[in-house]
């Protein structure tokens, strides 16, 4: 299995995703593991307010976390992360268990909360991004 990082030039990103030389490189083998778990599903928002109050209005989410740039909430057993276009890809996320192998460590990044990940690509160009919390994933039980 041959997998493709997300590749995005830093001049276009203020969040990097693994970079090396301004862009991302080639990953090699790597499987996450057999306690992948879907964990959310990102999606670029112009406004993270605007946007929290229509979730929370028309989709009864639960807000886990907001501040001027991402919004994590919860709605119908589901987490949506809410970001902007400049910092965060829209993706789909898989949570990786409490025990990543190594090599998922050698090109992840540190988030602001305390969430480690790397991003990679499918053929057609969906980030899909592997996410590992180091103290248990936010909201409880994996």
């Amino acid at each position: 299995m041959n997998i493709r990082l997300l590749t995005i030039p830093v001049e276009d990103f203020l969040y990097g995703f693994a970079l090396v030389g301004g862009e991302c490189g080639v990953v090699g083998v790597f499987y996450p593991g057999e306690n992948m778990k879907f964990d959310h599903v990102a999606v670029n928002v112009e406004n993270i307010a605007r946007s929290v109050q229509w979730y929370r209005e028309t989709l009864q989410a639960v807000v886990l976390y907001e501040d001027e740039t991402w919004a994590f909430l919860e709605a119908g057993g589901i987490k949506i992360a809410l970001t902007l276009p400049r910092q965060h890809p829209s993706h789909i996320a898989f949570d990786i268990g409490p025990t990543p192998p190594d090599e998922f460590f050698q090109k992840a990044r540190t988030h602001r909360d305390g969430s480690v990940s790397r991003y990679i690509v499918d053929p057609d160009g969906n980030a899909i991004e592997w996410i590992h919390y180091p103290s248990g994933p936010p909201g409880g039980a994996r």
